[in-house]
């Protein structure tokens, strides 16, 4: 009887500072790049990333759940466009009108459906879906309390609610998750709307008894103290910092609004932010900080943010070189948007990660063939050959 072992290679993830550059230049993209072709290629960009690189459990569906309020928030924002607004000369249909009173707004409801309204509001509402989606595509792939990890100490409490607002989505699934297992095993079946009272509250209750238990936990910590003598420091420090800002401010009026020379100007602007520098590091030195492990960055890390950093440069280079193709405005008249080559490039670029995680994936497939003696062997397939 012979053992056999078939280890199976996942496809590794990238460090959380790669995983930050990528999702910042995927918004640069939908906040630079306005033409209609670039939105699909976005959208499928982004679902292939999160379904190559999503963890296991709930926090997967954040991706789908925020690409869907997207969606539903697009629609309905078409149809009040259509109804109140009737700008434009290619009319698609006329609908029945209705006249408000003027102490409702004076607003006329219907009437004539122009092409040019629906277009402009429907390409508006899917580039707001499209930051919500590379919003769910980074918290679909990430961790987020990896990011708080990355803040500067200055900004830990600043951090940390933001890192507790953008953790409540994947929190939300995890809690709906396991209500309706809960609701299965005591033979709860209802489907539908009817089934959104019975999970919504004990998501509720479990949300509020979560919040109670990190307050708790918090303060056995010890958040929110500081070291000894270190209040003096931190409120010196909080002035420097707002001294710092004024200055920089004052600094900019005279580079921007005054003719003093260009040296004046930017010797204030460089004493002020030394002033920041001086006291961010100050208010580091109150807040202490320990780590138990640290992120290994490797060259695929480079290259993620390499190509995320170009994406992003030539999303503006294409806004500045070639607006016609970057841009679009179906006024006066609705036309056919131009297509561009570069348009499409971006658009796909921004799927680098799933093809940089299938090279590397292949590559440790490759390295686990030649050296089966060092591949890791995964416990759940373990076969047996007579």
């Amino acid at each position: 009887m012979t053992i056999l072992r078939a280890s199976k290679v996942e496809t590794p993830t990238f460090h959380t500072k790669a995983w930050l550059v990528w999702v910042v230049s995927s918004v640069a993209v939908v906040n630079t790049i306005e033409n209609p072709f670039v939105l699909p290629l976005v959208f499928g960009s982004l679902s292939a990333v999160a379904g190559s690189f999503a963890r296991p459990g709930p926090e997967s569906r954040s991706f789908a759940t925020l690409v869907k309020i997207g969606i539903t928030f697009t629609v309905i924002r078409v149809v009040l466009f259509v109804a109140t607004g009737h700008t434009g000369v290619t009319t698609l249909f006329t609908s029945p009108e209705l006249h408000l009173p003027r102490w409702l707004g004076d607003l006329r409801l219907g009437g004539r459906v122009t092409a040019e309204v629906a277009i402009q509001s429907c390409l508006e509402g899917l580039r707001l879906a499209a930051f919500l989606a590379c919003l769910g595509a980074f918290l679909s792939v990430t961790d987020i309390y990896r990011v708080l990890r990355l803040l500067p100490r200055f900004l830990a409490e600043a951090g940390l609610v933001v890192t507790i607002a953008l953790a409540f989505v994947p929190t939300m699934f995890r809690a709906a998750a396991e209500v309706r297992d809960a609701q299965r095993l005591r033979g709860h079946r209802v489907r539908g709307l009817r089934s959104i009272v019975p999970v919504a509250i004990p998501v509720l209750a479990s949300g509020l008894e979560r919040s109670v238990t990190l307050a708790e936990s918090m303060e056995v910590r010890g958040y929110g103290r500081r070291l000894e003598g270190s209040a003096r420091v931190e409120a010196w420090a909080r002035v420097a910092a707002l001294a710092g800002a004024i200055v920089i401010a004052v600094g900019s009026s005279f580079l921007l609004f005054s003719r003093a020379p260009l040296w004046m100007g930017a010797s204030i602007c460089a004493s002020g932010v030394g002033a920041l520098g001086l006291a961010f590091a100050a208010l580091s030195r109150v807040v202490p900080r320990t780590r138990m492990r640290r992120e290994r960055w490797s060259g695929w890390d480079w290259m993620l943010a390499g190509c995320a950093g170009m994406t992003a440069i030539g999303a503006f280079a294409m806004r500045g070189l070639n607006p016609a193709a970057a841009t679009y405005y179906p006024y006066p008249a609705a036309f056919w948007p131009p297509f561009h080559a570069g348009v499409v490039m971006i658009g796909v670029a921004i799927s680098a990660p799933a093809f940089l995680g299938a090279a590397r994936k292949g590559m440790l497939a490759r390295a686990d063939e030649r050296h089966p003696s060092m591949a890791p062997k995964a416990p759940d397939s373990v076969g047996v050959a007579r």
